[in-house]
């Protein structure tokens, strides 16, 4: 009995360290200051599809292109109001669209290599605002969310304006996530909950669970329907966006 025991020991451990030699590890690459950033403190990060790597900073962006840091600032592009940046997003062919506090919000071509000031026109005319991201539909229209509504990106004008539905119906709202789905309904993460609207701007649905509590940070599809949402006090929540209404309220 006792020999059948150290053999089943042993299995088990031949099983349990073959199991182990097999686990892949993750290694990261560490850059600082020290390999050429402009800082140590990184606020965002988004690569464009020319394979750049994008980084948001409080002194600037950093663009990384595998070996070297190129920085991008007021101090080389003039057209940046400041450098306190809190994001940075890829909209499309290596298009690059940031923003943070005081209504920062910038666009780089780089086709140009020009960057240029996209803050919308109302936001001197009212109080403070920040703008927390930008976002795109399916139809590759690029929306902005701030603290006082969402803005979309008229092609024409080159402008953000707050002509358009989504905004009238928003006026003044907290916005800190978004995410556009298929069938362009407007998932918004406000400081209490989340708000979803059609693209008449008439509201669909709004959830306040007990999992719902501080400022949706994030909001993001997942595979087969899900939607993931994510607040400040670290609590997931997952909903399923084919199961919501699609008649707009009045």
């Amino acid at each position: 009995m006792k020999k059948f025991v150290c053999v089943i020991s042993f299995l088990l451990a031949y099983a349990v360290s073959a199991l182990a030699s097999r686990v892949e590890y993750a290694h990261f690459s560490h850059f600082s200051t020290d390999d050429g950033m402009m800082t140590n403190k990184s606020e965002s990060i988004t690569q464009d599809d020319r394979g750049f790597i994008w980084i948001a900073t409080d002194f600037g962006l950093d663009r990384f292109d595998g070996s070297n840091f190129r920085h991008f600032s007021k101090e080389n592009y003039p057209d940046i109001p400041r450098d306190n940046f809190l994001f940075v997003s890829h909209v499309g062919k290596g298009r690059i669209i940031a923003g943070g506090m005081n209504g920062l919000l910038v666009d780089y071509d780089p086709t140009t290599d020009k960057m240029s000031d996209k803050m919308p026109k109302d936001f001197d005319k009212t109080y403070y605002k920040m703008t927390h991201g930008v976002t795109r539909d399916s139809e590759g229209a690029i929306y902005a969310f701030t603290n006082g509504g969402v803005y979309l990106y008229d092609e024409a004008t080159q402008e953000f304006t707050s002509d358009h539905p989504t905004y009238n119906a928003l006026t003044g709202a907290f916005i800190r996530s978004m995410y556009i789905d298929s069938q362009h309904r407007f998932w918004l993460g406000l400081g209490d909950g989340v708000s979803i609207y059609g693209k008449n701007g008439g509201q669909l649905m709004e959830y306040k669970g007990e999992h719902s509590e501080g400022v949706v940070n994030s909001i993001c599809s997942l595979k087969n329907g899900f939607v993931a949402v994510i607040t400040a006090h670290t609590t997931t929540g997952i909903m399923v966006k084919e199961a919501l209404p699609c008649v707009e309220r009045d």
